[in-house]
């Protein structure tokens, strides 16, 4: 922890250009209780991901979208994540693995794969869930028919007045 702290120290006496004037630096911060302004300058900055408008796109539900970002960040609990802890690594819904789709673009049909991308990932992870924390097993057909009324109730909701949905 010294180690980190003085990391930090060099940090901003490195941009300040001496310790009185990252003293003051600390002091104003300190001050006005500016945590953001503190927060910014030692935090890394970085690019955007390209794939952050297509998750957070305010057509798409906010569980769609944590589950999606999960997944993306690569963060959700898959079988090959947990390997160690069970035999069998494959698929519990269908057997193989998953294929992966990419939605770009902004018109009504770009907007329907960016939902229908969410829509799935968020069933299938829910329904694998259900299989292996309730033993419930559902039926490739159903989650299928999940999958098309939460797009569907997605897209309505985007598009109340889209008549060809």
């Amino acid at each position: 922890m010294v180690r980190h702290l003085a990391l930090i120290r060099d940090k901003i006496v490195a941009v300040e250009g001496s310790p009185q004037t990252a003293l003051d630096r600390l002091y104003h911060w300190a001050a006005q209780g500016n945590v953001k302004a503190c927060y910014d300058f030692f935090r890394t900055k970085g690019t955007n991901p390209c794939w952050t408008k297509i998750i957070w796109h305010r057509a798409l539900m906010p569980k769609h979208s944590f589950v999606l970002w999960l997944s993306l960040k690569e963060k959700l609990l898959t079988r090959d994540k947990i390997s160690e802890q069970i035999e069998d690594t494959s698929c519990v819904l269908c057997g193989s693995e998953m294929d992966h789709q990419k939605a770009r673009g902004t018109g009504v049909q770009a907007i329907a794969k960016r939902i229908g991308i969410a829509c799935t990932v968020y069933c299938i992870w829910k329904h694998r869930n259900t299989r292996i924390f309730e033993g419930k097993i559902t039926h490739p057909s159903s989650i299928i028919r999940d999958i098309k009324i939460q797009v569907y109730r997605s897209l309505h909701g985007f598009f109340p007045n889209f008549k060809e949905l």
